[in-house]
């Protein structure tokens, strides 16, 4: 079966995250982390285009379910159910879809790209934090950003391959998973 990452639809995103993984200069990694502005900024277009694909084949594999409803009246609520569930949590659409792939997905790909979501979260809602003036180092107060550490930078340099493992191992479900009866797997 074709899977997410045979798709041009996919892999064109896929292909944005790998080029720009590619692009880290291998010879500024260390144990501690990623060194250099250039590299950092390319890590976080990596970590985004990565968790992007992800997310748009789980919306796909949610929807496509409506295609299968026969009846006008149903297709519509269960479109509109659908389509209210896309704008939830990924963490919900991950679930789904190990609650009901019929193959099982291994907790630990689904615990890295958990961790993938998570530092992805963290580059597209970054948020300061503000010290009260009696709390900070020089009485006054401040603002600071809590940038990413040096094991999530070091994480970053795998998302290309978290996705595209995880993204290897479903698809748009056909007459397969239709027919079957395989128990839904638990967190």
């Amino acid at each position: 079966m074709t899977s997410f990452v045979d798709s041009w639809q996919y892999t064109s995103l896929l292909d944005i995250a790998r080029s720009h993984r590619d692009a880290i200069d291998d010879e500024r990694i260390t144990p501690e982390g990623v060194i250099g502005v250039d590299n950092h900024n390319r890590l976080m277009v990596s970590t985004v285009f990565s968790a992007i694909t992800i997310e748009a084949a789980l919306n796909d594999y949610t929807l496509i379910h409506c295609n299968f409803l026969d009846v006008p009246y149903l297709q519509g609520i269960f479109g509109d159910i659908a389509s209210d569930y896309l704008r939830g949590s990924i963490h919900k659409k991950i679930d789904l879809l190990r609650r009901h792939w019929p193959d099982e997905i291994p907790s630990e790909v689904i615990k890295e790209v958990k961790e993938l979501i998570r530092i992805r979260n963290r580059i597209a809602h970054q948020t300061g934090e503000f010290v009260r003036s009696f709390k900070s180092d020089t009485g006054d107060a401040v603002m600071t950003n809590r940038p990413l550490t040096g094991d999530e930078m070091l994480h970053m340099l795998r998302h290309y391959d978290i996705a595209y493992d995880f993204l290897s191992r479903f698809w748009l479900p056909g007459s397969r998973e239709l027919a079957s009866r395989r128990q839904p797997q638990t967190r």
